[in-house]
C-alpha cells in the first residue's frame, strides 16, 4: 500500500506551524514538522502578519513541503467561534440551523460554519460548533492562493486539539480531562469527557499579556518578550518581589477566573465534572512557574501537553506549539473522531467533483455506450421510453411546485427574522465582546493596559438590586420575567492596570472612552495599587442603539420606573 501524506498547518499570529504527517497501512508518524516565526510586532495590522506568513509557505513551497499530500489549514484561532449546544436528536436537523443563529453573533449567510455530535444523554444530543466569518475565510483562501496552496479542508485550532488529546489517550479519556491552550492571539480550553468534547474560548492572549508587561518595564515589546521566557518566574513566592512576575500573575489569574466560570457553565449545562488533569500548551504555556501556579489556583494536575507522545516521529521539541498543526493532520486523515471543514461549502463540492471526476467520466461513457447498443439491437422501445419520460416529466413538475414551496417558506422565514428588530440586536449585541474590546483597548494610554474582561448581562445587576430591594422589605421593586431582557449584555466588566498615577489617567480615560460608539462611559469598581502600577477594575456602561443612553437605563425606565439599579 502507498504512503499518503497529509499536512496540518497552523497559522499563527507570531509563528506558521507546519506537521507533515505519512500514514501507511493505518499506522501514522510524523515525517516532518516546521515552526517559522513571523517576526511581527504585537501592535502589527493584518497586512505585515499577511505578508510574513506568505513569505513563510512561499518559502515551504519551493522546497517541495507541500508535494503529493492533502492539506488543512487551522483558521485563526482569534476569529473563530465554537459554541456547545444541547439539542433534541429527533429534531436535531431542524433545531439546528435556528439555535446557531441565536448562538452566533453574525448571521448565517456571513459564516461559514459546520458542526459535530459529540455525545449523547438520553433524547439529546451534544453539539459542538464552529464557525468563522467568511470574509476571514476568503482572506485564507487568497493568502494559500499566492503561496500557490489549495487546502482540502479548514480545521478549527480548539477542535484539532480536542482531537489530537483524544489520539493521545488511545480514542477516550477515562476521566475527564482538559487541555488549555495559551496563545498568542486567543486562548482555549477543551475538556474531554469519554469521547465527548467540549471548547470554551479564554478572553487572555499572550499579545496582551506582552503589550501590558511591556508598559510596566518601560522595554520594548522585543526585550519583554526575551525578558518573559527567560527571567520571570509565577511560582508562589517568586513574584512577591517582583513586578513582572507580579503582572503575569495577573494574567493568569484572570485565566483561573474564566476557566472556574467555565467550569460552572459545563456542569449546570452538560451535567460534565471538573477534570482530573489539565494539560497546558502554548508558546506562552512555558513561562517559568505557570504549570505551578494553575496547579495551586485550580486545585487539579496540571502537565505540560506532550503530543509528541501520541505519533511516532514527532519532536519533543515542538510540543508546546505542535498540538494545532498535528491535530489539524491527524484528522484530516481521517485518524481521530471528529471533523470539522470551514472550507466554503461551494469549494468542498468542487474538490469532491475533481476527485470522482474520472470515475463520472469513465460512468458516462459507458452510459452512452450502453444505450448506443441498445438502440443499435432494436431493444428500446419508441412507445415504453415515450410512456417514461412522459411520468418523469410530471414528477419533475411536481418537484419544482415543492421546490417553489419550500423557497416560499424559507423566504417568509427570512423575512419575519428580518422585521424582528429585538432579535438582530439580540444578535449585534453577541459581537459586543469583540468590538467592545477592541474599542477599549484602542483608547486607552500608552502605560495602560487590559488584563481581561467579561459581558454582564441585566440578569446579574437586576438579580442584586431585587436581593438589595427584598432585604429592605421594598414591595413595590418591579418583577421582570422576559428572558431576553433579562439576558440582554448592558455592561463590560473590564480588569487593567496603569504605570502611571491613576488619578490623572481616569479623566483622559474617561474622555475617550465617552467618545466610543455603543459606550457612555465608566465607574471604578476597584483600585489595587502598588509601588511600580496601580491595578484597576471597571465596569463600562453600554449604549448600543447609541441614543445617549446607557441602556441599562432604558431598560430600567420601561419596566421598572426611574430608579437605577446596580450604581
Amino acid at each position: 500500500m502507498a504512503v499518503k501524506r497529509f499536512i496540518g498547518i497552523d497559522l499563527g499570529r507570531e509563528a506558521v506551524k507546519c506537521a507533515v504527517l505519512a500514514v501507511e497501512k493505518g499506522a501514522a508518524r510524523v515525517e516532518t514538522f516546521l515552526c517559522e516565526p513571523t517576526n511581527i510586532a504585537t501592535d502589527a495590522d493584518d497586512d505585515a502578519w499577511r505578508s510574513a506568513t506568505g513569505a513563510i509557505l512561499q518559502g515551504w513551497r519551493e522546497k517541495k513541503v507541500f508535494a503529493n499530500a492533502s492539506i488543512a489549514v487551522t483558521a485563526p484561532s482569534a476569529h473563530a467561534l465554537t459554541r456547545s449546544l444541547k439539542l433534541a436528536t429527533a429534531t436535531l436537523d431542524q433545531q439546528l440551523p435556528a439555535e446557531a443563529r441565536q448562538q452566533l453573533p453574525f448571521p448565517l449567510e456571513e459564516l461559514e460554519w459546520d458542526y459535530q455530535t459529540v455525545g449523547t444523554e438520553g433524547d439529546n444530543s451534544q453539539i459542538s460548533l464552529a464557525a468563522v466569518k467568511s470574509n476571514i475565510i476568503d482572506t485564507i483562501l487568497d493568502l494559500l492562493g499566492e503561496a500557490g496552496i489549495e487546502p482540502d479542508a479548514i480545521d478549527c485550532g480548539a477542535m484539532a486539539l480536542g482531537n489530537l488529546l483524544l489520539l493521545s489517550q488511545g480514542g477516550s479519556c477515562k476521566a475527564p480531562t482538559a487541555i488549555l491552550s495559551i496563545g498568542a492571539a486567543a486562548s482555549n480550553l477543551v475538556i474531554i469527557d469519554g469521547t465527548r468534547l467540549w471548547v470554551r474560548t479564554i478572553p487572555v492572549t499572550g499579545v496582551s499579556l506582552i503589550s501590558s508587561l511591556s508598559k510596566v518595564l518601560g522595554k520594548t515589546e522585543a526585550e519583554t518578550r526575551a525578558l518573559l521566557f527567560s527571567s520571570v518566574n509565577v511560582a508562589a513566592g517568586e513574584a512577591e518581589t517582583d513586578p513582572a512576575a507580579k503582572n503575569v500573575q495577573v494574567a493568569l489569574g484572570r485565566i483561573v477566573m474564566e476557566i472556574t466560570r467555565s467550569l460552572t457553565f459545563y456542569r449546570s449545562q452538560f451535567g460534565g465534572e471538573k477534570p482530573e488533569r489539565f494539560h497546558v500548551t502554548g508558546a506562552y504555556s512555558t513561562v517559568k512557574g505557570v504549570t505551578a501556579y494553575l496547579a495551586e489556583k485550580l486545585k487539579a494536575e496540571v502537565v505540560p501537553f506532550a503530543p509528541s507522545t501520541a505519533i511516532p516521529g514527532a519532536d519533543a521539541k515542538y510540543d508546546n506549539v505542535a498540538g494545532e498543526a498535528m491535530g489539524a493532520a491527524v484528522t484530516l486523515a481521517g485518524l481521530t473522531p471528529y471533523r470539522f471543514n470551514l472550507l466554503p461549502k461551494d469549494v468542498q463540492w468542487q474538490h469532491s467533483f475533481d476527485t470522482k471526476k474520472p470515475w463520472l467520466l469513465a460512468a458516462l461513457y459507458l452510459l452512452v455506450a450502453t444505450f448506443a447498443a441498445l438502440a443499435a439491437l432494436g431493444f428500446v422501445r419508441k412507445g415504453a421510453v415515450g410512456s417514461r419520460a412522459l411520468a418523469a416529466t410530471d414528477a419533475l413538475e411536481r418537484a419544482q411546485g415543492y421546490h417553489t414551496q419550500i423557497a416560499a417558506v424559507a423566504k417568509e422565514i427570512d423575512s419575519q427574522l428580518g422585521e424582528d428588530e429585538h432579535l438582530r440586536a439580540i444578535l449585534w449585541e453577541r459581537a459586543i465582546y469583540s468590538d467592545g474590546i477592541q474599542n477599549l483597548a484602542s483608547v486607552l494610554p500608552t502605560n495602560s493596559w487590559l488584563s481581561g474582561a467579561r459581558i454582564v448581562p441585566f440578569r446579574e445587576i437586576y438579580e442584586q438590586e431585587r436581593t438589595s430591594a427584598e432585604t429592605a422589605g421594598d414591595q413595590s421593586f418591579a418583577q421582570i420575567t422576559d428572558e431576553n431582557v433579562l439576558s440582554r449584555p448592558v455592561r463590560i466588566f473590564v480588569s487593567g492596570g496603569t504605570s502611571g498615577t491613576w488619578t490623572e489617567q481616569q479623566n483622559a480615560l474617561r474622555e475617550a472612552i465617552g467618545k466610543l460608539p455603543n459606550i457612555t462611559g465608566f465607574k471604578e469598581r476597584a483600585l489595587k495599587p502598588y509601588k511600580q502600577y496601580t491595578l484597576f477594575e471597571l465596569d463600562v456602561d453600554l449604549d448600543w442603539d447609541r441614543n445617549g443612553v446607557a441602556d441599562i437605563d432604558d431598560i430600567r425606565q420601561t419596566y421598572m420606573g426611574s430608579k437605577r439599579p446596580g450604581r
